[in-house]
């Protein structure tokens, strides 16, 4: 929630969902997930609604209190800030060395594609992925103390995912 910029990503695209499903270990690793949907499409009466995984009071009070904070001191708009430098950052970089594609994402949920220009293209004229440079840059940035997924088609783009507990350290 607010890492890409806004409190859920569906925001900028105006859409508004029938139904959101959240899920996520909040803090110290209490599961929490829950299911939120407008009165008018709710038919269910008082007690129908049970399961198993459900009733976690002290993941469900650790999660509330989470989103109040981040909806408090606006911690969507520091993604935002945040995300936008480490872009420009990473845009400024792709103009000097040739194996970056692109450089995609929202807020702080950022990632650059890779590719070995010596590889050449796809049929589409996209470029091909190359394995072994991702996982090279993955080691390189791993000795560094830098930890990137990798994503995207063929796994072609390394992603800089912030840690869950960014906005409370």
């Amino acid at each position: 929630m607010g890492k890409t910029g806004t409190h859920f990503t569906f925001e900028d695209a105006g859409v508004k969902p029938d139904l959101l499903c959240l899920s996520k270990a909040v803090r110290d690793g209490l599961p929490m997930s829950i299911l939120i949907f407008d009165k008018e499409i709710d038919t269910w009466l008082p007690g129908e609604h049970t399961g198993t995984f459900r009733g976690n009071q002290l993941a469900m009070v650790s999660g509330v209190k989470a989103m109040e904070i981040i909806r408090r001191d606006n911690f969507a708009n520091k993604a935002k800030m945040t995300g936008n430098y480490i872009r420009h950052g990473l845009q400024k970089i792709a103009t000097c060395i040739s194996c970056i594609v692109d450089v995609r994402g929202k807020g702080l949920m950022l990632g650059i594609e890779i590719y070995n220009p010596e590889d050449g293209s796809n049929k589409f004229g996209e470029p091909l992925a190359t394995s072994e440079l991702i996982i090279g840059l993955q080691c390189a940035a791993l000795e560094y103390g830098l930890t990137i997924e990798k994503d995207g088609h063929e796994g072609s783009v390394l992603c800089f995912p912030p840690p869950d507990d960014y906005f409370f350290e």
